[in-house]
């Protein structure tokens, strides 16, 4: 369908490996086996989600939101997806 795949993952990873602002504060988190907080992950899906590409063609977000909390963090940014599904 030519959506831009995001991962919230992988987006992690990148920016860990970038050693951008967030990818070391997000990597002090996993290398304690803490999971990443909803204000770093959600910086980082806004950000990814602004670029040009994502603006053009839509995007399909994968494994984000995980919690309520951060579905409600979305909304509050006014990123609201057509479509969500919910995959255990």
């Amino acid at each position: 369908y030519g959506l831009v795949h995001i991962s919230a993952g992988d987006l992690l990873r990148s920016e860990v490996t970038a050693g951008t602002e967030y990818g070391k504060k997000a990597k002090e988190f996993m290398e304690k086996g803490l999971l990443v907080p909803d204000e770093i992950v959600v910086t980082m899906v806004k950000r990814r989600l602004a670029q040009q590409d994502a603006q053009e063609t839509g995007w399909l977000l994968d494994g984000y939101p995980r919690s309520l909390s951060q579905a409600q963090v979305l909304e509050n940014l006014e990123i609201k997806p057509d479509i969500f599904l919910v995959l255990d």
